[in-house]
């Protein structure tokens, strides 16, 4: 017979002879008679059997003691396993404080990796930074809390599965798995990232979304970081800085950094500071040795007077915010312009020939944009057209395209300048070479020519400042260095204006925008464009739905799904001869002064159709270009325009084109020659 058991016998022994007892009592568990002692030890603190426990805890002998519980045969089941996770005596005073012990150690190394002080964050960190990075070092600092919590992260994924019966889970222990498969079953194959994910789209109920799991337990245990050792961390910076960068309100700041989320709105401030005088630094530096272009534009801002009470005033803020943009390294366009590149009495050789249109060059680009409206509503179709044939997709070459890359732009500080006058367009260029630490003997010198943009009214300023300095006696102080060319995106704005000033129209006619406008409801699109995002959104949707339309007329049918079998029955010289008629309807005067009256009658037919399909996808094109850097197409469709701005109010829009043309054919050393290539 075993030897009795006394206060002195070894831990392994008591516990073995607690597995005798239960055995011959009948009992199910050791772990009724273990959570009484727990529940016993929290009730009595004083007894001398609370301090033994206590011991055995911070001994860490529990440890062993809770692994031979485990492991005897009254726990084999999985009702017993799930009964220790359901118990909340044994998890908050047995389990959790010796899990945590070693989770706040790594909670505690990570939190000294990835402290982060505000004085410290440079641009290049804003840069660099990687979420995979961040999660290598959390993996390598705190393994076991990372693999712990994204358990818990993936535990919701079946919360709408019903749960198994205890019948059931015995039944399917007993079969050597857990209900899902075990890894000694031959057939058992484990999970794969691409199951998780449809699991996720399942328990989400929405079909396409999915949860980034790792991502929320990376910010979980950073957000923990912090508020274990009191100090911000990488992520709650940048979180911050871009809370503060993008206009989120101060309250929203605040809850935020309560929650640990972010740091407080002082610590934001310090490290915007912080990179502002980084930043400054760094293009105060790089405008003395690269191409640059400086571009500035006015902010008017309307401010409420908050003491009056009765009669609530507002004033105007003229405002101008100036920008920097510099040349990608890899572009190849990093060293300044000379002044020699340039000859501007050559622009008084234009003549009418610079600005003739070429309708065959228009035609084929209005063709491929009207190709690729059907190609992204019929794709399998004209694939199966094309492999019939044996054709590759069309595609429009390039006429002479920029190696365009992603350029870097930095804000200056706003000036409380009005830019509208002449003097106030020669203050601000006069603050931005003392913010960049310039002046005119700097590019004299050195025999550079810097550029400038913005829209009309920016560039008619500073035409009318350099030319009306003649009290100045050297080329320094007349800035004979600036050129002044019109912006891209306030050239692309003005057509837009332009196209939605001509079709805009009265809201009960269907074939006027406004009328497409009034249907989706979009109360920020108007004939003033100030909102450009969706204005931009309407014409391309217009584009479409003019182009479906068209091709529907074109074949005889009488809804989308009767052209749908159109296209699946016939082939590809059917289809490319319907895109050219469609572009041979749009171009054709003879054909669009046809359609201004019934024959006989005075009924109008809408004419005002053509015309706005050929303007939008000349508008199209206009944006293709600047997106790709294609300067050849791009002069050509600008002539497109140009006659366009000569018969609407944006009449001032058309002498820029022809400035600009200038700056392109004539200018220049190095010009285009007909196919586009320099010369």
């Amino acid at each position: 017979m075993a030897p009795p058991v006394t206060i002195e016998s070894h831990l392994q022994r008591k516990l073995e002879y607690i597995n005798e007892v239960i055995q011959n009592l009948g009992l199910e568990s050791a772990l009724n008679v273990f959570r009484l002692e727990i529940q016993d030890a929290g009730e009595n603190p004083r007894t001398t059997r609370a301090g033994r426990i206590r011991r055995i805890i911070r001994n860490g002998d529990l440890v062993d003691g809770i692994a031979d519980i485990l492991d005897s045969p009254a726990l084999k089941t999985q009702s017993a396993k799930t009964a220790i996770a359901r118990d909340s005596i044994l998890m908050d005073r047995v389990i959790l404080p010796i899990v945590c012990t070693d989770f706040a150690a790594e909670i505690q190394a990570l939190g000294k990796k990835i402290t982060a002080p505000t004085n410290k964050i440079t641009p290049e960190d804003l840069e660099t930074f990687d979420i995979g990075a961040l999660k290598d070092v959390i993996v390598s600092e705190a393994p076991h809390f990372f693999h712990v919590a994204s358990h818990i992260a993936r535990s919701g994924r079946n919360k709408d599965l019903d749960e198994t019966t205890e019948e059931e889970e015995d039944t399917s222990m007993g079969e050597g798995s857990s209900g899902n498969g075990s890894e000694s079953d031959p057939d058992y194959e484990p999970p794969s990232e691409e199951d998780e994910d449809e699991d996720d789209l399942l328990a989400d109920g929405k079909e396409g979304k999915k949860k980034d799991r790792e991502l929320m337990v990376i910010v979980a245990l950073l957000i923990l970081a912090m508020s274990y050792n009191k100090f911000a961390n990488f992520l709650q910076c940048i979180v911050g800085y871009f809370f503060l960068t993008t206009g989120v309100p101060k309250r929203t700041t605040a809850v935020l950094s309560r929650m640990r989320i972010t740091v407080s709105y002082e610590t934001i401030t310090r490290a915007v500071k912080r990179i502002s005088d980084c930043l400054a630094r760094e293009y105060r530096q790089c405008t003395k040795t690269e191409l640059h272009v400086q571009t500035w534009d006015n902010m008017h801002r309307t401010y409420s007077v908050k003491k009056r009470l009765l009669h609530k005033s507002q004033h105007m803020s003229h405002e101008t915010q100036p920008f920097i943009l510099f040349m990608h390294p890899d572009s190849g366009l990093t060293e300044p312009l000379r002044m020699h590149t340039i000859d501007r009495t050559r622009a008084t050789e234009l003549n009418v020939h610079h600005f003739l249109l070429d309708y065959g060059h228009l035609k084929k680009v209005a063709a491929h944009h009207a190709f690729t409206v059907l190609w992204h509503k019929y794709t399998p179709d004209i694939q199966r057209i094309l492999k019939a044939k044996n054709i590759p997709k069309p595609c429009f070459a390039p006429v002479y395209q920029l190696p365009i890359k992603k350029s870097c732009i930095y804000p200056l500080p706003t000036l409380k300048i009005d830019e509208g006058s002449i003097a106030g367009n020669l203050t601000v260029m006069n603050a931005i070479d003392k913010e960049l630490g310039l002046n005119g003997d700097f590019y004299v010198d050195n025999n550079i020519l810097q550029l400038t943009s913005g829209d009309w009214l920016t560039v008619r300023n500073t035409r009318k400042a350099l030319c009306q300095r003649v009290e100045c006696r050297s080329a320094a102080d007349r800035r004979e260095f600036v050129e002044p060319t019109i912006g891209p995106f306030h050239y692309q704005m003005a057509a837009q204006r332009c196209i939605m000033g001509n079709y805009w129209g009265s809201t009960k006619d269907i074939s006027f925008l406004s009328k497409s406008a009034g249907l989706i409801r979009d109360n920020k699109v108007d004939i003033t464009c100030k909102q450009f995002q969706q204005c931009d959104h309407l014409l391309n949707d217009i584009g479409k739905g003019h182009v479906l339309a068209y091709a529907i007329d074109f074949t005889g049918c009488h809804s989308i799904d009767e052209f749908g079998i159109w296209m699946k029955n016939n082939s590809w010289t059917k289809f490319w001869g319907m895109i050219e008629e469609i572009v041979e309807r749009i171009f054709n005067p003879t054909l669009i002064q046809e359609r201004r009256y019934e024959p006989g009658t005075t009924k109008k037919k809408k004419p005002g159709a053509p015309l706005a399909l050929r303007d939008i996808l000349m508008y199209q094109k206009l944006d293709a270009c600047q997106k790709e850097g294609d300067v050849g197409r791009l002069e050509k469709v600008m002539k497109y325009f140009n006659v366009m701005f000569q018969g609407s109010n944006q009449f001032n829009y058309a002498k820029e084109t022809i400035h600009l043309t200038a700056c392109l054919e004539l200018m220049p050393s190095w010009t285009f020659r007909e196919s586009g290539s320099p010369q």
